[in-house]
């Protein structure tokens, strides 16, 4: 019985965590980084110069490539479609330096 108590605790705990991330971008009382940790699939579409990336906590990113090797644009989205501002300014500058610049 006590188990599936603890159980419940940590559950409620999580979803507190996950509220907090949508409203303010903290979690458990410390801010959350901005930057994800691990990139787990890049795709490019060169028809377009388009560029699409995904990391391991669902965040996704568009980045579109000038002829010149360029980053021109740059957008990134949580989960739940928050705009990443900071991660897309990250982005920009040569298309050679990117997976470092954004991890």
């Amino acid at each position: 019985d006590d188990e599936g108590d603890e159980d419940m605790e940590d559950d409620d705990d999580e979803d507190y965590d996950n509220e907090d991330d949508e409203q303010g971008g903290r979690r458990g009382g410390r801010r959350r980084d901005i930057g994800p940790a691990k990139i787990i699939d890049i795709e490019g579409d060169m028809g377009v110069r388009e560029i699409k990336i995904t990391w391991s906590n669902g965040q996704t990113g568009m980045v579109t490539v000038a002829k010149d090797g360029e980053i021109e644009k740059a957008a990134f989205r949580t989960v739940d479609g928050v705009r990443l501002r900071e991660l897309g300014r990250k982005a920009l500058g040569r298309i050679e330096g990117l997976v470092q610049r954004l991890t």
